[in-house]
């Protein structure tokens, strides 16, 4: 199922907005700050086995327009658009939720999407680019000098084969495959104004993979300043959150000052980050580092210091040829033990970026005083 490839859309949302519009609720008073008219909406029913994967605030004013005639046919996203970004995330089944801002980038026609975060929920900033390329579909994740990917794959199908970026028309595709229904019309504020939005939700059951996911999208009725069919909130939720793949529990995205058109992105926003990127859950990476690389690892300070080690962690073939060598070569020998420590200091100074400190040397042999005591002569 493509429409499962969004999952990592809601991966990492975005500084709270909206009042409490998009936080978790269970009954309608615990969205009293949600806009004009505040309510609980669960698109899976309130009492499902994880209404808490779906429930979140929205505003419904009573009496909304009457046209333009709901269609999921509207939802339809540019094929290439970029905005700012706002979010709220609850990472797993607990209460305590994060914020993030930044921006977004979707580009169909290459496949691509970019997200940019200053802050991400961690506090720090962070890049997360996917780039689909042929059969590859990977997800990088940077933040400083550490930089992560793992595949985007289809938990639901046999082999979870790797999909590419969700579908401009994900929602219509996934009302066709019969798992989708229309919520309601609301309202979603942006930059102070209310827009009215229709709300649709894409159920999706992943028996083989045991987890169920909710995807929802309130897109813009074109009646205020934002043009029909622009997704204004975008909200996902996973039965089974994975802090390695990066899919939190419930998760929504609030997008403003949209470009769109050719201009909204270009080829060079999507290429892949500079430098070495770890793969999550390789074997070489767990052994360096003793567990499991998540994405969650980019945050951490201590694992910044060790993955800097990574690539002298294993022995090259220069390294594997010189252990085998029983003597050095001419090029590391002198005739005497100061010589050999001169040639061997020559060599070390032309490594760019080395820093060296001095020290003291002994020069001839160590003798003993008057009263026996080991003296040792230094140059």
């Amino acid at each position: 199922m493509r429409a499962a490839a969004s999952c990592a859309l809601f991966v990492l949302a975005a500084a709270k907005s909206d009042g409490t519009c998009g936080y978790e609720c269970t009954t309608d008073t615990d969205c009293s700050g949600c806009g004009t008219a505040g309510k609980c909406s669960s698109p899976d029913g309130a009492t499902g086995q994880f209404a808490n994967i779906s429930s979140s605030c929205v505003s419904s004013p009573a009496n909304p327009p009457a046209d333009p005639e709901a269609s999921a046919d509207d939802a339809a996203w540019p094929s290439k658009w970029s905005a700012n970004v706002d979010g709220y995330v609850y990472a797993d089944f607990t209460t305590t939720a994060a914020t993030a801002s930044g921006s977004f980038k979707y580009d169909a026609v290459l496949g691509k999407t970019r997200a940019d975060w200053k802050p991400y929920t961690s506090g720090k900033d962070a890049t997360q680019i996917w780039i689909v390329d042929g059969t590859d579909s990977k997800y990088y994740v940077k933040s400083g000098a550490l930089c992560l990917y793992f595949p985007i794959t289809d938990p639901g199908q046999t082999g979870t084969p790797t999909i590419g970026v969700e579908r401009a028309d994900w929602m219509k595709n996934c009302k066709d495959a019969g798992m989708a229904k229309y919520v309601g019309r609301e309202q979603v504020n942006v930059g102070g104004a209310d827009e009215w939005v229709d709300h649709w939700s894409c159920h999706v059951d992943y028996a083989a993979a045991g987890q169920q996911i909710t995807f929802q999208n309130f897109h813009s009725l074109g009646l205020g300043k934002i043009p029909k069919g622009l997704p204004l909130r975008v909200t996902g939720g996973n039965s089974a959150p994975n802090g390695q793949k990066g899919s939190p529990r419930l998760s929504t995205v609030w997008y403003k000052d949209f470009v769109t058109g050719d201009n909204a992105t270009q080829p060079s926003d999507f290429t892949k980050p500079s430098g070495f990127c770890i793969p999550v859950g390789a074997d070489d990476a767990k052994a360096h580092f003793g567990h499991d690389v998540t994405s969650a690892h980019t945050f951490s300070p201590a694992f910044h210091r060790r993955a800097h080690y990574m690539l002298h962690g294993k022995a090259s073939d220069n390294d594997l040829r010189r252990a085998q060598q029983p003597k050095p070569r001419s090029a590391f020998r002198g005739e005497t033990f100061v010589k050999t420590m001169q040639q061997l200091n020559d060599i070390l100074k032309r490594e760019a970026g080395l820093r060296t400190t001095l020290r003291r040397f002994l020069v001839g042999s160590p003798s003993r005083d008057a009263d026996g005591a080991l003296q040792c002569p230094h140059a």
